[in-house]
C-alpha cells in the first residue's frame, strides 16, 4: 500500500514522555512492577479515545508486558483481556488487576518481612549464585516461601525488591554485571516500603472483570468476534530479548532454569534466537518487506538479523490475522510500533505492518507519529543521527 507523505512527515501527536515508562513508575498501581520498554497510562487513555471506546467495552492487550492497558482499561471503565508468554508479564498483570483484601496484604507484609531475617540458604549454581551473594538470596527465597493468601502480591514484591540486591543488572537486551545497589541488610526494608505502595493503592485497583492469560499471541485464546477493541503494542524488531532481560526474575520466581531456552525459541521473532514456528499460515511476503531486508543483508555482517526481519513480519501477518479473527466485526485496533534501522538502512515498520495488516483482512485507518527516537550510540557515530519513528497503528475489521 502507498502512504501518504504528508501523514508520515506530521509532528508527533503526543509528548514523547507517554512512550517511556517513566510516569507509570509514580503511577498508582502501575508502579507495582514496570517493565523497562512500556509506554505510560496516558498513551492508553489517549488510545482508547482515538478508538472511541465506550464505557464496558471490551479490550484485549495480546503482548500485556506488566499490565500497563490492563490497569488503564478497568480505570476507564472498560473490560480487559491481557496475553503474555512470559510468566512474569502474567503475574504483574493478574496481581494489578485483581482486587485484594486488605487484610490479607497486610498479613502477607508482615510476614514476609518478618521471613527475612537472618534467613541463609544455599545459593544454587548458575545464574543466581552470579545475581546475589549467599545472604541476599537466602532472604529473598524466604519471602518468597511464605505462605499467606496475597501469594501474588508477595512474589510480585520480592521480584521487584530483588533488582536493588542483584549483580546482574538489565542494560538494553541484555544483562550486565555491577555492585549491588544495597547490601542484603536492607531487603526487609525494601520490600516494606513495596507492600507500603500496594496498600497505598488499593482504592486505586478496578472491580471490573479481567482476564490474564499465558498464552501466544499467534495463536489466542479468546473467542472469535469477542473483543470490541484491541490497544497493545507488539516486541519491536530490535533484538531485545525479554528472557535474558528478565532471566533474573524468571529464574528466582519461576525456577524455570534450563526451560528459559523454549520460552526464548517461542517468542515472536523480534530478536535472532527465536525461531519459525509454523511453515504453512498463508504468508506471502510483501515485495517492500523483501526489498528492505535485502538491503539489510548486503551490510549486515550476521546474517541473523535478515532471517530476524524476514520472521517479524511473518509472525506478525499471523498475529494481525489472529486480530481480525477476535474483533467484532467494526472493532478496531491501535497498535504502537517502532520504527528501526540496521548499518544505517531504515526500516520502517509502521509502513511495512500497514501492508501486512491489509493482507490479514484488516483496513488500515491511519499511521500516527508519536515520538521520533534516535539511533544507538554505536549507529550514530556511523551514520550520524537519523531519528526512527514510533507510532500508532490504527486498524479496523471491516
Amino acid at each position: 500500500m502507498s502512504i501518504d507523505a504528508a501523514l508520515v512527515e506530521q509532528q508527533p501527536a503526543v509528548p514523547s514522555s507517554w512512550l517511556t515508562p517513566r510516569l507509570a513508575r509514580s503511577a498508582p498501581v502501575h508502579r507495582w512492577f514496570v517493565f523497562p520498554h512500556s509506554y505510560a497510562p496516558e498513551l492508553v487513555e489517549w488510545l482508547a479515545n482515538e478508538l472511541s471506546l465506550e464505557e464496558g467495552a471490551t479490550v484485549l492487550d495480546p503482548f500485556c508486558g506488566a499490565g500497563t492497558t490492563l490497569v488503564e482499561a478497568q480505570r476507564m471503565g472498560l473490560r480487559s483481556i491481557g496475553i503474555d508468554l512470559l510468566p512474569l508479564a502474567v503475574l504483574a498483570s493478574r496481581t494489578k488487576t485483581t482486587r485484594h483484601r486488605r487484610a490479607a496484604l497486610s498479613s502477607a507484609k508482615k510476614r514476609a518481612v518478618a521471613s527475612v531475617r537472618d534467613a541463609r540458604v544455599a545459593v544454587p549454581n548458575g545464574l543466581l549464585a552470579r545475581a546475589f551473594e549467599p545472604e541476599a538470596f537466602g532472604r529473598l527465597a524466604a519471602a518468597l516461601d511464605t505462605r499467606a493468601s496475597a501469594r501474588d502480591c508477595i512474589r510480585l514484591a520480592v521480584l521487584r525488591s530483588a533488582r536493588q540486591f542483584s549483580r546482574l543488572v538489565a542494560d538494553g537486551g541484555w544483562l550486565r554485571e555491577q555492585e549491588p545497589e544495597l547490601g542484603p541488610e536492607h531487603i526487609g526494608d525494601v520490600l516494606d516500603q513495596a507492600f507500603a505502595e500496594m496498600e497505598e493503592d488499593l482504592g486505586a485497583v478496578p472491580t471490573l472483570e479481567s482476564t490474564v492469560l499465558e498464552g501466544d499471541a499467534r495463536a489466542l485464546p479468546v473467542a472469535s468476534a469477542s473483543v470490541d477493541a484491541v490497544i497493545t503494542s507488539p516486541p519491536y524488531p530490535n533484538r531485545h530479548d525479554y528472557t535474558r532481560v528478565f532471566a533474573v526474575e524468571l529464574e528466582l520466581g519461576f525456577g524455570i532454569g534450563a526451560r528459559v531456552k523454549e520460552l526464548r525459541y517461542r517468542a515472536l521473532r523480534s530478536h535472532p534466537e527465536a525461531r519459525r514456528r509454523n511453515a504453512s499460515n498463508g504468508y506471502r511476503e510483501p515485495r517492500a518487506i523483501e526489498a528492505v531486508v535485502g538491503r539489510v543483508s548486503e551490510r549486515h555482517d550476521d546474517a541473523r538479523v535478515a532471517r530476524m526481519l524476514h520472521g517479524y513480519f511473518e509472525d506478525m501477518f499471523v498475529v494481525l490475522r489472529e486480530i481480525h479473527r477476535v474483533l467484532k466485526p467494526g472493532g478496531r485496533a491501535a497498535l504502537v510500533v517502532g520504527n528501526a534501522q540496521y548499518c544505517g538502512i531504515p526500516v520502517p515498520v509502521d509502513e511495512l505492518l500497514a501492508d501486512v495488516s491489509e493482507r490479514a483482512g484488516l483496513t488500515v485507518e491511519q499511521i500516527v507519529p508519536l515520538r521520533y527516537r534516535g539511533n544507538s550510540a554505536q549507529q550514530m557515530s556511523v551514520f550520524g543521527r537519523r531519528p526512527s519513528r514510533e507510532s500508532a497503528l490504527v486498524l479496523q475489521r471491516p
